[in-house]
């Protein structure tokens, strides 16, 4: 599979050029040049009696990244093990009728142990880079093992769609995006804080992924907004069309009234 920046079609990469990398040399984000065949009901059923490990190997796999298959589920079953991360690896669990996903459960309690082991083990060495795409195919696997927390723990029935409440920042909001066009059950998604409409000081990753997502991954758009500092009203109305703003979770919750469980992540 090749890849490019957000910001620039015409130059392809391979998956090994820019696994750890984490700008394109034009300021972009790496991209892959096609998107995989969207998940189904039987590769959903399939992830959820899956370790965090396993799908997250196999979501490598699926982008053709990292290393071969095999050697992806000893390092990664390796990383997430029972004695650090406890038997359930993303753990979802409800409050006030709300399911929060629960990120501080690893050796160091922060969100980081979920990517930064897994770029160590794929750069021998390399820093946390948590703008890398490595890095974001990890927190997209935290939210594809999230949904199946949900349905194994029966806070959902399988196939039902849920809404995802966003409050940490923008990668992990652009993770939420690309999960819901790669087939996940995701039907609202709810940003805490404000979306910028203009930015004077760049497009930082996370965000870079929101717009190049919601301009229907148009490369054009997201360089001339790169350049401009401004948002084009056709991606205005694409960002207020996809992505509900609150400014606190239970303001959120009132956002929702699909009778669809919330995942909160904050």
């Amino acid at each position: 599979m090749g890849y490019h920046s957000t910001r620039n079609s015409v130059t392809v990469y391979t998956a090994g050029d820019i696994l750890l990398e984490e700008r394109a040399e034009d300021g972009g984000c790496y991209v892959p040049g096609v998107m995989p065949r969207p998940m189904k009901d039987a590769d959903i059923a399939t992830f959820a009696w899956l370790s965090h490990g396993r799908r997250l190997a196999h979501l490598f796999a699926k982008f053709g990244c990292g290393p071969d298959f095999n050697n992806m589920v000893e390092m990664t079953e390796s990383i997430f093990t029972k004695e650090d991360y406890g038997v359930n690896t993303t753990p979802v669990t409800e409050r006030e009728g709300l399911c929060y996903l629960e990120l501080t459960q690893g050796p160091t309690g922060k969100q980081a142990d979920f990517f930064g082991p897994v770029l160590f083990g794929l750069g021998g060495g390399a820093d946390e880079n948590g703008n890398s795409w490595a890095a974001f195919l990890c927190r997209v696997t935290v939210w594809v093992s999230a949904y199946c927390e949900m349905v194994l723990r029966r806070h959902i029935k399988f196939g039902k769609s849920i809404e995802i409440c966003v409050g940490t920042g923008y990668d992990d909001l652009s993770a939420a995006l690309f999960v819901k066009s790669m087939g996940l059950p995701v039907e609202k998604i709810i940003y805490i804080g404000d979306i910028p409409l203009s930015f004077k000081n760049g497009l930082e990753p996370g965000y870079e992924r929101v717009i190049y997502e919601l301009s229907g991954r148009d490369c054009n758009i997201v360089l001339e907004a790169s350049r401009s500092g401004i948002l084009p009203d056709t991606l205005i109305k694409k960002v207020s069309d996809n992505i509900q703003t609150a400014m606190s979770v239970s303001e959120a919750a009132n956002i929702v009234n699909s009778g669809n469980r919330i995942l909160v992540l904050e």
